[in-house]
């Protein structure tokens, strides 16, 4: 049963204060051994990388991710559906969030977002990769992306996710090398080769 919280809680969960595990934790120097892989950033990508952290999410996190996502998401979702609804979007939020399975990032040990990608038969499915507004566009996004396609490339197997036609992270994805695949009524499935 989700608790309610006050506004400074929210605000603290989504902006600070989110604790790690002991163990459960990586920062931007445990990526040597993408190094060793052949995983090649630039400059930018691992200054960015250096100031990365990342853990599994738990259940006390849904909250916080609930609120990057709403951030993140609204404008797309407003214009594509209509209205926001609260009771509605938080629903199903939590219905098809199983917390475990989702990786927080974490900056200077302030969670800025979170991403999900499952292993499907043929191909890894981004389920979700979401950052904060306030730190989008500083190439975190593109340093998090091309680790997971480093990752797919390794395992010699193909990428796909989908996104709303209005968000443009559909220009970035294409821009990442993504390709359109088919459109459905609110979303584009794209997909990436190694």
């Amino acid at each position: 049963m989700r608790q309610a919280i006050s506004q400074n809680k929210f605000v603290e969960q989504v902006y600070g204060n989110i604790q790690s595990s002991p163990g459960n934790e990586l920062d931007g120097n445990d990526v040597r051994w993408r190094r060793k892989k052949g995983f090649t950033c630039g400059k930018n990508e691992e200054t960015t990388l250096h100031y990365l952290q990342f853990r599994t999410a738990e259940q006390d996190d849904t909250e916080a991710m609930y609120a990057i996502c709403k951030l993140a998401l609204r404008d797309h979702v407003e214009r594509t559906f209509g209205p926001w609804n609260e009771e509605q979007q938080r629903g199903m939020f939590y219905r098809s969030t199983q917390a475990n399975t989702h990786t927080l990032v974490l900056q200077n040990k302030e969670l800025i977002g979170y991403y999900w990608w499952v292993r499907e038969e043929s191909h890894f499915r981004l389920q979700r990769i979401t950052l904060r507004p306030d730190k989008q566009g500083q190439g975190i996004g593109t340093t998090l992306l091309r680790m997971l396609m480093e990752e797919a490339r390794d395992a010699r197997c193909p990428m796909r996710l989908r996104v709303f036609h209005t968000n443009p992270a559909r220009r970035w994805y294409k821009r990442m090398g993504f390709q359109e695949m088919e459109q459905t009524e609110y979303h584009t499935e794209m997909a990436w080769n190694p």
